[in-house]
This record gives structure tokens, C-alpha cells and sequence, in this order.
């Protein structure tokens, strides 16, 4: 069984024992993104998304398993990402108490040339910002990007026009 929620929406979560809570979301159209997250307040709570079927940590068209109290996030964007309705299935092999946020991702506006820190940092998962102010960019021959301070496994992306993405996901029969 499954509970409806809103496209942006928040729900708390207390699970006792070994369980699955699954959510129905209908996401409008022309999303440029859409972020799940997980925040957790005790134990490990997992999280999996599905169009159309409900996700286990197994069948799933993306899902976040990362390990104590950071908290899972899932950014979708497009061709994945359309409207539509998906399923939210939040899953631990313990017990667990967790909010549950669902909508749309926070673009930060930062400048060409800047230095910008991430206030984002007990999340695993995508942080965007954008630079929209085409005239800071004119006359330069390029972009130098960098990061530091970063934990392993972190990766810059970039994409014009849209929000970059790349998650994990579990299918067995696409072996």
C-alpha cells in the first residue's frame, strides 16, 4: 500500500522494526529537477524512486543507500525525469525516524568569478548553482572550476540550459 503526497511536500516518518513506507507522487510538467531527500533523526533509513511501479532497494529507477546519519538525496532531471506519477519507498532493515522531503532542488545564483562555499553539507547528492548573468562573462576566453575541501567521490558537473544529473539505480533484468 501507498500514501499520496505532493509534488513539494515533507512528511516525518517514525518506523519501528524492519519496514517500507511507499508514497505516491504525481510531478507536473516542465520540471527542470526534482529532489527527494531523506533527513534522518535515528537510524538508517534508505530511499528508491519508480515511474509508474513502486521501488524496492532492488527494482528501482534510483535510489541513495548511503550509510549513518548524512542524509540520502535523490535528484531526477530530464529525459528521466517527466510528468507523471512516481512511487517513494523509504526502507531500513532497523528501526527508524526520518523526514521525508519531496520538490523542487535549490539553485543558488553565484557570480562568474566568485568563491562560493556549500552550506549543504550533511547531504549526500546534488548541490546546484547557477550563473545567469551572461554580461559578468563576456570577453572571457574561458571558466576555470575547481573545488576543495571536498569529500571522495565528489564531481563537478556542468550543463547549460538544464540541471545536471546522474544517479545510481537497480534493475536485474537489464543483467
Amino acid at each position: 500500500s501507498f500514501a499520496d503526497l505532493p509534488f513539494s511536500a515533507s512528511t516525518n516518518l517514525v518506523v519501528n522494526g524492519y519496514g517500507y513506507t511507499t508514497f505516491r507522487v504525481q510531478v507536473p510538467p516542465d520540471q527542470l529537477a526534482w529532489q527527494v531527500n531523506v533527513v534522518v533523526t535515528n537510524g538508517n533509513p534508505n530511499v528508491a524512486v519508480r515511474r509508474d511501479f513502486i521501488p524496492s532497494e532492488k527494482y528501482n529507477d534510483a535510489y541513495s543507500e548511503v550509510a549513518g546519519t548524512v542524509s540520502d538525496s535523490i535528484t531526477l532531471v530530464p529525459p528521466t525525469l517527466s510528468d507523471g506519477t512516481f512511487f517513494i519507498t523509504v526502507y531500513s532493515t532497523n528501526s527508524y525516524s526520518c523526514t521525508l522531503q519531496s520538490g523542487n532542488p535549490e539553485f543558488t545564483e553565484i557570480n562568474f568569478t566568485s568563491a562560493t562555499t556549500n552550506l549543504d553539507v550533511n547531504r549526500v547528492g546534488w548541490r546546484f548553482f547557477k550563473v545567469s548573468d551572461i554580461n559578468q562573462q563576456l570577453g572571457a576566453l574561458g571558466w576555470d572550476l575547481f573545488i576543495t575541501n571536498y569529500a571522495p567521490g565528489t564531481r563537478l558537473a556542468l550543463r547549460r540550459n538544464a540541471a545536471p544529473g546522474l544517479w545510481s539505480f537497480r534493475n536485474p533484468t537489464d543483467d
